[in-house]
């Protein structure tokens, strides 16, 4: 039998809760309007919102509260979702497995060494680091804000309140 993990979707309240109410629905129902999120899974109310999109409205706003709007934050937040989503599985509770036989969901390579995010004020140039100082001299800024990607996955898995995947067998 083969193991297929199943990703968890979220309504706005789930949502709420996941950004700690710090991106208002009235936010979230502008970036979607704008086109900057998808209209959800399913088609039907209350629109659910799946697990990538949710770590993407993590990190947007987490860079909106940086100041980073969505013009440019939007395109940047679809790649911290991945790696956001590569350190939430590695925490506890967030991949329900029955069987206990689930080793590690496919991750794109890399993501794990990409724990911050280092941006320069403007939101033109970034770069992935573990090293903010090498990061700026890369960027040649003189001010740039850092993201945690690795906190924030830890607070998605803390606050979604259920797994983030379900482990089913297949056959």
């Amino acid at each position: 039998m083969d193991l297929n993990p199943i990703p968890s979707t979220f309504v706005s309240d789930d949502i709420d809760r996941i950004t700690a109410g710090k991106v208002p629905r009235a936010t979230i129902h502008d970036w979607t309007r704008r086109g900057f999120l998808s209209e959800g899974v399913g088609g039907r109310r209350p629109i659910r919102r799946d697990l990538k999109e949710t770590a993407t409205i993590l990190a947007m706003g987490a860079l909106n509260g940086l100041h980073i709007g969505p013009l440019k934050g939007g395109v940047l937040a679809k790649s911290m979702a991945v790696v956001i989503l590569a350190h939430a599985q590695r925490e506890p509770g967030a991949v329900l497995d029955p069987s206990g036989r689930y080793r590690e969901l496919p991750i794109k390579a890399g993501a794990l060494e990409m724990r911050r995010f280092v941006v320069t004020v403007d939101g033109e140039n970034w770069e992935w680091t573990e090293s903010v100082d090498k990061a700026l001299a890369d960027l040649g800024a003189r001010a740039a804000v850092v993201v945690d990607l690795h906190a924030l996955a830890v607070d998605l898995v803390r606050r979604a309140d259920k797994p983030l995947w379900t482990v089913r067998e297949v056959q």
